[in-house]
Order: C-alpha cells, then structure tokens, then sequence
C-alpha cells in the first residue's frame, strides 16, 4: 500500500479587496468534480470536493473513519446489479486527513472492512484541517485500486462494471447520501447494487462522453497513468469523463468570510528599569523607601549603567531572546500619566524601536509591538479619584495615552490581527488592559470612542484585550484568562487568550502579611501551567512575564535561573505553535483595497519563515494568491514569484509583485467586495 499526504500551501494573509466596474458574479455553489481511468494494473478514481471547514480525525490506513469528511467508491465487479452486498462488492473510503478504510462484500450480504496493503492513495486539504476559524477550499482525494484486489482481470473495451461514489461529511452520518447514482437516495440503498451506475470501461476519446443518468463512461489512460499523491494536476485525468455532483446547500446561503486568528505568542515586557546614576531619572522605580533595591530577583548581568531602558543594546539583547524562544509580539508595559512620560515612558520607547531597526537592518528576527496600557496611569492622572468615563475629558485622556503610545511605534513594527464582525477582517492594532481598581469596568462608549479616533489618525482599528476583572458591555475582543483559572471561565470574547507565568513572590514589594508566593518548583509550576493554557486551546497565549524582576514572575535570563526559563518557554511554544518543516507568518503588507477591475497593483509584503526547514529556491517556492467570493473561492490566478532567495528559519523576506483583477481566463473579477488570499506555495 501507498498513501500520501500533501499540504502544498500555506495561507499568507486574507484582506478584503473592493473591485468596482466589474460585472455581477454568478451564485457559488458547492460541487465534487470527480474522474476516473484505468490501465492494465489499476482502476484510478479522484475526486476534489468543495468543502468551507474540512474536518477529520483519522488519517491511518485500515482504520474506520466514520464522521470524516471522506470520499467512498463502490464497485460490483460482476455488475450483476444484485440487491445486497456479495463477495463480488467492494467499496474504499479515503478521508481528507488521509485514513482509509477497505471492505469486502460478504455472502451474508454485509460489507466487512479488510486489511489490505496493495491500494495507493493520497490526499490534500486545500484550507486547513480541523479549525474553524477560516474558511476552506474543500478537499481532494486520489485512490488507485489493482485489478487483483477486486477479484478482475484486467477490463476490455466494452467491459461494464456497477459503480457508485459517496461524498461524506464530517458529522452527518443519518442524512441523505450525497451519491453520484440519482437512485441511492435513502441510507439504506448505500450497499445495495441494483441502485448503483454502470461504469463502462472505453478506449481514450478526444471528444466529450459525459454521463447519463443511468451511466457513465471511464477512458482508458494512453499516455503514462496519474500520480497518486492528491493533486489533481493539468492534462493528468481524462477531462472529457470527468463528472460533478452537485453537494446540498439550503436556499439563499450565502458563506461569510472568516478570518483566521493565529495562533500568537505574546509577552509582557518591563521597560521602567534605569540604574545609570548620570542619566535624568536615575533609579527609576527601582529605589525603595529604606534605600535599597526593589527587585526579587536580578538581571543575569546584574544591575548596574548597563540595566537602563534608554540603552537600544540593553533593549536589543531582550528582543533578540524574545524572537530566539518564538515569541512574537512584546507587549511594552506602558504608563501614560505626565510623570512617567516625562522621565522613561517616552524616550524608553524611542530606544527599543531604534533596537528593532538594528535587528531588521541585521537581517535578524525580532517581535513586532502591541500596547499594554497599565490602566494605573490613569489613576495617577486622576489622582486616585474615580472619574466619570463617560466625560468627553476622560475619554480623550485615555485615547490620548495610546495615541502617545503608537505614534512612537512605525507601522512596520506594529503587531496586527483581523477585526470581527461587523467589520470583518480590517487591520488592527493591538491594545491589552492592565487592570485598574478604577477602571475595573469599562464602558463601551469609552472603548468605541478610542477605536474611532484611532482610524482616523492611523487608519486602521483596535484590538481589545482586557485584563481579569475588567468588564465591559462589548466591543472587548478577549478576556486575558489566568491559564490555572480557565476551568472557572469559557473564554470570553472572540480571541481566546490564556497567560502563564512561572511563579511568583512579591514579598519585596508588598505590605507585610499582603504576599503572594507561588514557587516554581525547579520548573514543575511553569510546566503545569503551559498544560492547562494548552489544553484549553487559545488563540493566543501570554507569557506574564519577560522581566518583572520586583515580583519573582520573570522569564528572562537572571542571576538566579541563567537562561532555564527561556529555553523551557521555547520548548512549550513549539507546542503551541505545533512547529511544522514548512510555516509562514505574515508581517506586513501594502495594498490598495479598492480598484477598478482589470487592473494591475503593485503589493508589498514581508513574510517570515516560522518553519524548521529553509526556503531553497531551487525547492521552487513561490508567493501566488486566489480571488474568494463571501467566503468561497472564486478564481485561481496565474502569478507565481519566486521567492529569489533562500529564507532561513526565523528570517523574514519582503517582496513586490503585481495583481490583476482578473480571473484565470482574464475575465474582470466580480464587482463589489472580494477576498484576497495570498498564499506561499511550494
């Protein structure tokens, strides 16, 4: 037995393209565009079903797969349309993950599963397996049956067997069959032959002989027969007795777009730290009232000039460890109040993006930056006075500190997601909540009057991430849920979002008898809590925290742990992330959203290897892209840029190219919105 499993290419961004003197497009519907042939060893049947969210658990030959999405072959070898299985019938079941299962007809009239090793097949999901959050192209499924298997000598010319093919989908094993033979209609009349279709065996014909409805006709291949790796490849079948089934949608369905959410490593980082005594704000909250050092633990090179945010090698060295363990947005703690900006908060920042500018000039991987808005600062700014958050002042106080935040971040730098509903799938900036007695319930007026004034000075919106214990009546896109803690909540919003930590002891910075002591039990904590983060399947994960040496929580390298923790967060990211040979993440792009059909635009992207294996250029990898229609697919196109260099794993590459709005045979795309998939292809 042969069997592959491809995935051959990966999703690189997803963005909404509005075309305009285009003409209306016509109604997408979901079909199985299925072929045959054979030669003098095989019997090859394919088929590529159109499917929004491919599911399938198994994927090991000779095993049941029952509630796969799954594609079954029928054959009576004697086509003696008998009304139940005999010895003489035999069926095949591939699913989209690549399990398969062979059965033979019995004399009892039942059909029982065998072990055989002698088939071949393969199988490809176009999308990806098993996650909701996007929307697929379907499957295909290639199977190649020797002759010998199905008790047959080779076919003559003329030969006819009963033939039928069922597409099945994930969870609906009592409904109405999707069955290419017009008589199988009910569950029962699956295994009976006298329901089937004839199959007649013909010599290769350069004109068309599609089926009737009480027969079809397989060509014989003449040239060299197909691969059978689950690509279903140009002049590979006999187009001229390929045929359809045309799979049930209900009335007036239309499929929405989905954006996916990757799954994303963020990190909390502490910038407050200046212990250089010639510089303006020397001992930045770092002095405590008897004099001595706030800090549970110490930086590996311990404190001295050099452990100060306003140093770009200080902030450099932290983000080289963050990209090195697969972290990929740090999170800066940022404080807005006068007082802080004033003394770190501002020419901090300044420093870190000089940091991140060197490591991009370098060549070398780095985070991109998302906000955690330390809601305390607020409070200082009120002076620990509960103010009315629906005060036009306030709101422009609390939109001004993160106006004062991103202005200092270039866009290139920014990390983004996709917006939900009702404006799917629209760039967005990334802001996380501190929490803040004050501010412990936030109302929708203050977040959806922060959101608009950020589109309007940068053209792009928000994503809201808020703290345990902050609440509000929408528009939060995720609650931050503590990883011990998530069998007490659901997930709250959108994004899942899960934080781990590797302990904690506060006793330095708390009121006597106030502490909170976690130990990390030589790494037995960390562990546990990646477990539970993991097991409750997040979007995204958060490591509290990088370097939050007052209270013990740090995972950076420290005098009392050298790089341990680093090495153990990357281990488990790895998990999260289920590192693959070949992974792409998209950082960035440039591309107008709206244009006239039949035009060509110039893109500009940079992409980032988040694979094991390097990008050759000889191994032919190439950046395409395919035009989707409310959520389906519309058009493939033509383009095809190599990447011109091999990418190591964790370098990023950035391309130009055009795209025409065109489809694959030069027609104008349809007018209105259409989606944009950009894909890197190997």
């Amino acid at each position: 037995m042969e069997h592959r499993r491809f995935f051959w290419c990966a999703c690189v961004c997803l963005l909404t393209i509005v075309t305009i003197g285009a003409s209306a497009q016509d109604i997408v519907k979901d079909q199985a565009l299925c072929y045959t042939t054979w030669d003098d060893n095989y019997f090859y049947i394919a088929c590529k079903v159109d499917c929004p969210d491919v599911r399938s658990a198994n994927s090991a030959p000779n095993a049941d797969v029952t509630g796969d999405d799954a594609v079954s072959v029928f054959v009576e070898s004697d086509n003696k349309r008998a009304s139940k299985p005999t010895p003489n019938c035999f069926s095949m079941t591939v699913s989209a993950a690549a399990g398969s299962q062979f059965k033979v007809g019995s004399a009892d009239g039942t059909m029982d599963p065998k072990p055989v090793w002698t088939f071949k097949y393969g199988s490809t999901v176009q999308g990806t397996l098993n996650n909701s959050d996007d929307v697929d192209m379907g499957y295909t499924i290639e199977i190649a049956l020797p002759w010998e298997l199905m008790n047959m000598k080779p076919p003559r010319l003329g030969d006819m067997i009963s033939f039928n093919l069922i597409i099945h989908r994930h969870g609906a094993n009592n409904t109405k069959p999707i069955s290419l033979s017009p008589h199988v209609i009910a569950q029962d009349d699956v295994l009976n032959p006298s329901k089937w279709m004839n199959l007649l065996f013909v010599g290769y014909s350069f004109g068309a002989i599609m089926p009737n409805g009480e027969k079809i006709l397989s060509a014989r291949s003449i040239v060299r027969p197909p691969l059978i790796d689950g690509i279903i490849k140009d002049r590979e079948w006999p187009k001229n007795s390929m045929f359809t089934l045309d799979l049930p949608m209900e009335r007036g369905f239309v499929y929405e777009a989905k954006y996916p959410i990757p799954k994303t490593v963020l990190v909390r980082y502490f910038y407050s730290y200046q212990i250089d005594p010639r510089r303006e704000a020397p001992n930045t909250q770092l002095v405590a009232k008897y004099g001595g050092i706030e800090l549970q633990h110490f930086p590996v090179t311990n404190i001295g000039p050099w452990f100060s945010s306003d140093r770009v090698q200080w902030h450099k060295n932290e983000l080289a460890d963050m990209a090195a363990c697969g972290i990929d947005v740090v999170l800066p703690v940022y404080r807005g109040d006068i007082t802080s900006r004033t003394t770190y908060a501002a020419k901090a920042l300044d420093c870190m993006v000089t940091a991140l500018a060197e490591l991009k000039t370098e060549g070398k991987p780095y985070p991109l930056v998302g906000m955690f808005f330390d809601l305390t600062s607020m409070d200082v700014a009120y002076e620990s006075k509960k103010p009315n958050l629906e005060d036009d002042e306030v709101k422009r106080t609390f939109y001004g500190m993160i106006k004062n935040f991103f202005d200092r971040i270039p866009a290139e730098f920014r990390a983004w997601a996709q917006t939900g509903k009702p404006n799917a799938g629209k760039l967005a900036d990334i802001v996380f909540l501190g929490y803040s007695q004050l501010f412990s319930n936030i109302p929708a007026g203050l977040i959806e009057y922060a959101s608009d004034r950020y589109q309007q000075d940068f053209g792009r919106s928000l994503i809201w991430i808020a703290s345990e214990g902050i609440t509000s009546a929408q528009d939060i896109d995720g609650v931050c849920v503590r990883a011990l803690d998530i069998g007490l909540d659901n997930h709250t919003g959108r994004i899942r979002v899960v934080s781990v930590r590797p302990g904690q002891d506060n006793s330095v910075v708390s009121e006597f008898g106030k502490a909170v002591i976690r130990s990390r039990m030589d790494g037995k904590s960390y562990e546990e809590e990646w477990a539970a983060a993991l097991n409750s399947n997040p979007h995204w994960i958060l490591c509290d925290n990088w370097n939050h040496f007052a209270d013990g929580s740090e995972i950076c390298a420290s005098s009392e742990y050298g790089r341990k923790y680093i090495d153990v967060a990357g281990v488990q990211i790895a998990k999260f992330k289920n590192d693959s040979e070949f992974g792409v993440r998209y950082l960035r792009w440039s591309i107008p959203t709206v244009v006239r059909s039949k035009q060509i635009i110039t893109a500009e992207i940079a992409l980032r290897n988040t694979g094991t294996l390097t990008w050759r250029i000889s191994d032919g990898f190439a950046v395409g892209y395919r035009w989707y229609k409310n959520g389906r697919f519309y058009s493939e196109s033509k383009v095809r840029l190599p990447l011109g260099r091999d990418v190591a794993p964790g370098e990023i590459i950035e391309l130009t190219f055009g795209i025409a709005t065109v489809d694959a045979k030069g027609q104008s795309i349809a007018n209105g919105d259409n989606e944009l998939r950009i894909e890197l292809i190997r």
